[in-house]
């Protein structure tokens, strides 16, 4: 009967997998202690295994706390990720245009500061949608949220990081026009090509991360 409880919810759940096999886990070994203390109390097996899933509640019942802290670990992997890639890929792109022998940045200068301007706007929506769900649990309790952030932070998150990624993309479309003599340079076409796989894998992040958060 637990191992069936464990899987209906398992199935209602929607999220990162690894988290989810670790809440169903953690889930499957509270019930297993509580039947546990129930047999030791002198109940039988079945009636034991009864009462510790009738005490876990039902699936209606305990979905909606799992479901929100799957959220919540779905958002902080997006928007780290976020913090992690945009300041990354944008950084390797300075460094490959100072070392490009094509670059030609007197070209646009008016272009560069408007790229600035969106990578800028880009991380700055990656930092605060970090801020709205707590990069770790250390974090989210000392702001008072807890190991799990409240569902409205989640859907400011999600929010935050699709917004903030067509400014990415956009900035370092710009980017390209302000010295497109640079892309002549074979590892800029490397790092066009990484970058656009960045950003898709981001992009899939956060409407994953904007799905889970209506659905809550």
């Amino acid at each position: 009967m637990i191992d069936r409880h464990v899987a209906a919810l398992g199935a209602a759940l929607r999220g990162p997998a690894a988290a989810r096999d670790t809440l169903l886990a953690e889930a499957r070994a509270g019930l297993l202690d509580t039947r546990a203390a129930y047999v030791a109390a002198g109940w039988p097996d079945a009636e034991a295994e009864a009462q510790a899933v009738r005490e876990f509640g039902r699936i209606g019942e305990v979905w909606p706390s799992f479901q929100e802290e799957l959220n919540a670990v779905q958002a902080r992997r997006t928007a780290l990720a976020m913090l992690v890639c945009i300041p990354g890929t944008t950084m390797v792109w300075h460094v490959l245009y100072e070392v490009n022998p094509y670059q030609q940045w007197g070209a646009a200068p008016h272009l560069l500061l408007l790229s600035a301007f969106f990578l800028a706007c880009a991380v700055f929506k990656s930092f605060v949608a970090g801020l709205a769900v707590g990069l770790n649990g250390g974090l989210a309790h000392r702001v008072g949220l807890g190991w799990r952030p409240p569902p409205l932070n989640v859907r400011v998150a999600a929010a935050l990081a699709k917004s903030a990624l067509p400014l990415y993309v956009v900035a370092l479309v710009v980017l390209g026009l302000a010295s497109w003599h640079a892309l002549w340079w074979p590892p800029m076409w490397v790092a066009v090509a990484v970058t656009l796989v960045a950003a898709r894998a981001l992009m899939r992040s956060a409407r994953r991360c904007a799905h889970l958060a209506r659905a809550a």
